[in-house]
């Protein structure tokens, strides 16, 4: 996995390769129904494309309006999506527990984060790259094909949370 703008977050603690915690891993991925779809072999697998950072509380991972070239998977803690409104108003969207994603969009396209991603308390987080992406993809069709699967999912499920309401602060992952 190349390093990516993640070596600029602030105060990161790098963990290692998320296949070093392929059980947490997958523990934190089944609390979210669309990746407990996933087997643990496949888990396992995934893993292997990925790293793990620890970040303490309020720390921002994501920055809105920075491009971004991944996403995380939150594994322990939970971080904010905050997004900066057109007035400078601060906007709480939703809180991301464990299994919970952030940075879709941004690794699927490139362009910058559309909110700012803040751990709400301590918080270590897998990272997927857009290169990890392709290769999972290219190595593990099935596997990646699943995950692609899964993105388009919570991709729509958050268009929809933030067309549909005004109150969209809501917990996603551990209670997805």
């Amino acid at each position: 996995m190349q390093n990516s703008s993640i070596s600029l977050v602030p105060n990161i603690e790098p963990l290692g390769r998320a296949s070093d915690y392929a059980y947490e891993f997958a523990e934190a991925t089944r609390c979210n129904a669309l990746f407990g779809r996933f087997s643990l072999q496949e888990c396992n697998i995934f893993s292997d494309y990925m790293k793990c950072f620890g970040v303490p509380r309020d720390t921002p991972i994501l920055r809105q309006r920075r491009a971004g070239d991944f996403l995380i998977i939150v594994l322990t803690g939970c971080v904010d999506l905050i997004r900066t409104d057109t007035l400078g108003n601060q906007v709480a969207r939703e809180r991301i527990g464990p299994g919970g994603m952030a940075g879709e969009m941004s690794l699927v396209d490139g362009s910058d984060y559309e909110s700012s991603c803040i751990a709400a308390e301590p918080t270590d987080f897998a990272v997927l790259t857009r290169q990890s992406l392709d290769a999972v993809v290219h190595e593990h069709p099935r596997v990646g094909n699943k995950f692609l699967s899964l993105l388009i999912q919570q991709l729509t499920h958050r268009l929809r949370a933030f067309t549909g309401s005004g109150d969209n602060m809501g917990m996603i992952g551990a209670h997805s």
